[in-house]
């Protein structure tokens, strides 16, 4: 079995959005005291074209890059989210596990499951095959240069808009799985059947899954971070950059920078719930990578 991998904590600051307010409270402006219905709160949702003709200074740019890196992020971990989800309801539907609830919940539900039909279906001490060769993604870095290129400078908004880009369309194939038990060491023949089906239905998924959120993920998130970083340090005296589009543009980052614990939450569910799933597939019967 292989040990679940944890994303390591990277501590990011939090205060971005309120060194962006004093800027703007040096600027005559108090978001505290607009009210909800005031471009200054924070947006809905983060659209990096919202905001008017902000984009054409320097810091404009920086934030722009920013904003387009983290809808991007935000997208592909979504998108992650649901395939993982889709995967364990498909192999819940074969060991029947109930379809309702998260990715967390399903899929912690699917591994508890795999695990039981193994155990009482195979013979005590008895080990069953499972093959495969390890999942890998390959990541285009042309589609991070031209990301950059298009930024226009060496900020760590533009790297991490590169970063992201790439990272996120990374190609990562799910890998053949090869389950085999002997018919001398089985004793329920029913739920071996129904262990093979979930384990060929989704699998190779659920290692890729783990591959993309453990390299590809985590490096668009780390650039992601280092961003966010530049932006306490850059937005301090953006008022002065905005103009009539600092309420604007503070509501846009504002949403940005508040998705950060549900991006690292995210990731880190992909990566542990897949490690799960896998290990009760293995259930410490002879799992091995074919090399």
């Amino acid at each position: 079995m292989t040990p679940k991998t944890r994303l390591a904590s990277m501590a990011t600051p939090s205060i971005a959005a309120t060194l962006f307010l004093t800027g703007l409270a040096g600027f005559g402006i108090s978001l505290t005291s607009c009210g909800a219905a005031l471009p200054g709160s924070k947006a809905k949702n983060v659209d990096p074209s919202s905001c008017g003709s902000y984009a054409s200074s320097d810091a404009g740019r920086k934030v722009k890059a920013f904003l387009e890196a983290t809808v991007e992020l935000n997208e592909a971990v979504i998108k992650a989210d649901n395939y993982l989800l889709d995967t364990c309801k498909e192999m819940g539907a074969e060991l029947g596990v109930p379809p309702e609830g998260d990715a967390k919940t399903v899929c912690n539900a699917v591994a508890v499951a795999l695990q039981n039909h193994l155990e009482i279906a195979i013979k005590p001490e008895a080990k069953v095959e499972l093959e495969f060769v390890p999942a890998s993604c390959e990541v285009d870095m042309g589609i991070a240069a031209k990301a950059a290129a298009s930024c226009g400078s060496e900020s760590a908004s533009c790297k991490a808009k590169a970063l992201v880009s790439a990272n996120v369309r990374a190609k990562c194939n799910p890998p053949e799985v090869k389950f085999n038990a002997d018919a001398s060491i089985i004793v329920d023949t029913s739920k071996v059947e129904a262990a093979k089906r979930a384990i060929d239905i989704g699998l190779g998924r659920i290692l890729s899954i783990q591959r993309r959120a453990t390299k590809p993920m985590r490096t668009a998130f780390a650039g992601w971070v280092q961003a966010s970083s530049e932006m306490t340090k850059a937005l301090s005296n953006a008022a002065n950059e905005f103009g009539k589009q600092s309420l604007c543009v503070a509501g846009q980052l504002r949403a940005a920078l508040d998705l950060q614990a549900k991006l690292k939450a995210s990731i880190s569910i992909q990566i542990d719930v897949s490690a799960s799933v896998r290990a009760s597939a293995g259930a410490g019967r002879g799992e091995k990578d074919a090399q």
